[in-house]
């Protein structure tokens, strides 16, 4: 494996480690990092890593030739350089000289500022710690010449990942400029349309068959439905290079506002930001919820990446804990698991073996507590202490081992006098339990009403006393999973 460093945006190294964690750990495996770096070791193309779109710039360490690609070097000539803290600095003559004649020695080349193809750099990071690296060619569409003020490709694409954009998506960008951010969901993430607005039509704006443009006002998108987008991702104005706006507060509260009506139930927002009150005018959504905040350094000058959540519309779930209300079958309710199903999805990856909805909501025209009930198939019920801080991100509380359900690990979502989902983290043995009484009864229309009329008698005898209702039906199914 041949060792490399990378750098990124300051501050967003969560955002891109969960795409650098998808790489199995035979072909990518990090070492170290910090807030704008990362020492990792490969087994994959170079031309695959120059690729990582949210990589400013990736060097090869060539402290260990044995390691190293065949033909990494081009033409005849280099140069050094030392790379401190990020900054460029003098190197001591000494040590350049000495530098100098091993690289000469091992890639068999002279040194020659002005003619050189090989940049080789001396880094120094914050630790102390010193690294000779040789910097690969970036990828063409890295080296792009960009307007002034458009921002940087590996930025869009890392807000386009802590949106969660994918192909399917329908996504916008109520504050365009150039289109960058359009551009990046269309070619990084394969995205079909993606809807551009802007108040005024730039010279050399990114044009697209899948982007479609608008001249028009974020506050005021008259020209777009209520609940129609998946993700919008966005860079407004931050008060300090756009001195026409007269009042950012309000423009921030009413973007946000037209933003919450036409995002979809459960729809995200990314706002990259500079503005110093941009969080108190997201506080005032009332029907989004803050779900991530990073700070970046965006040009040297301080922001934040802000990331909200439409509510997902739950009227038609949500019982008190404890409490045992029967409710009609509603449709909703499979619709509220797809949801709720497509975000434990983004959240978990491929942690998570298999996700089904169980339970009473998952059986067709049978009555129900309007609570809906997800398993997840896991290998080791363990990994539920794993996953406490990226579900609680969801919404959800971790509740830990039943004593009445060892083989479960449980979370619920929502308020105590409101629970609206309960997540089931199961073996498997317990899974095809769960599954099998389900396909039973959906299968089986008359058997279903007996479960139904069965239900009704027992929320009636124990409509305060959930464990003891949950307990009385203990019977039925089981004598329905031993048919």
């Amino acid at each position: 494996m041949s060792q490399y460093f990378a750098t990124f945006p300051a501050g967003t190294f969560e955002l891109i480690a969960k795409h650098l964690k998808t790489f199995r750990i035979e072909e990518l495996k990090i070492a170290e990092r910090d807030d704008s770096s990362v020492v990792f070791v490969s087994t994959l193309h170079i031309e695959r890593l120059v690729e990582l779109r949210y990589f400013t710039n990736v060097y090869l360490v060539v402290d260990n030739l044995k390691t190293l690609p065949k033909d990494v070097a081009k033409g005849g000539y280099f140069r050094l350089m030392l790379l401190k803290n990020g900054s460029p600095h003098q190197l001591d003559v000494s040590e350049r000289n000495k530098l100098e004649a091993n690289i000469s020695h091992d890639f068999g080349l002279e040194a020659n500022t002005h003619l050189s193809r090989n940049d080789f750099y001396l880094i120094e990071r914050s630790s102390g710690k010193r690294l000779l690296t040789l910097r690969l060619p970036r990828a063409k569409f890295k080296r792009e010449k960009l307007p002034a003020g458009e921002l940087h490709p590996e930025l869009a694409h890392i807000l386009c990942l802590a949106a969660g954009v994918k192909a399917k998506h329908l996504v916008a960008d109520v504050f365009a400029g150039y289109g960058s951010i359009p551009f990046e969901a269309v070619r990084g993430f394969g995205c079909k349309e993606v809807i551009a607005v802007d108040n005024q039509k730039l010279p050399h704006r990114h044009a697209h068959n899948s982007i479609k443009w608008h001249e028009g006002d974020a506050r005021k998108l008259d020209f777009l439905s209520d609940n129609c987008i998946d993700r919008v991702v966005t860079d407004p104005p931050w008060g300090i290079y756009d001195s026409k706006v007269d009042n950012l507060t309000t423009l921030y509260t009413d973007f946000i506002d037209e933003v919450q009506r036409v995002l979809k139930p459960d729809g995200v927002v990314v706002v990259l930001s500079g503005f110093d009150k941009a969080e108190q005018c997201f506080e005032q959504a009332k029907k989004m919820k803050p779900i991530g905040k990073w700070n970046v350094l965006v040009s040297g000058k301080k922001a934040a990446i802000y990331k909200l959540q439409k509510r997902l519309k739950m009227d038609n779930v949500g019982l008190a804990r404890g409490a045992v209300r029967l409710e009609p079958y509603s449709p909703e309710w499979s619709k509220i698991y797809q949801k709720e199903t497509d975000s434990l999805k983004d959240k978990l990856g491929g942690q998570a073996k298999d996700i089904q909805h169980v339970g009473s909501t998952a059986i067709p025209n049978l009555t129900a507590k309007p609570i809906i009930d997800i398993a997840i198939l896991v290998d080791d019920l363990d990994v539920a202490e794993q996953w406490v801080k990226p579900l609680s991100e969801l919404g959800y509380w971790y509740k830990g081992k039943q004593s009445d359900m060892p083989d479960r690990r449980f979370f619920a979502k929502g308020a105590e006098d409101n629970r609206t989902v309960y997540l089931h983290l199961v073996n498997q043995a317990e899974f095809s339990r769960l599954i099998k009484f389900r396909d039973k009864l959906s299968s089986d229309p008359a058997l279903a009403v007996k479960y139904s009329e069965l239900k009704q008698s027992l929320a009636q005898s124990h409509a305060a006393n959930r464990e003891a209702y949950s307990k009385a039906k203990n019977d039925f199914i089981q004598n329905v999973l031993n048919s």
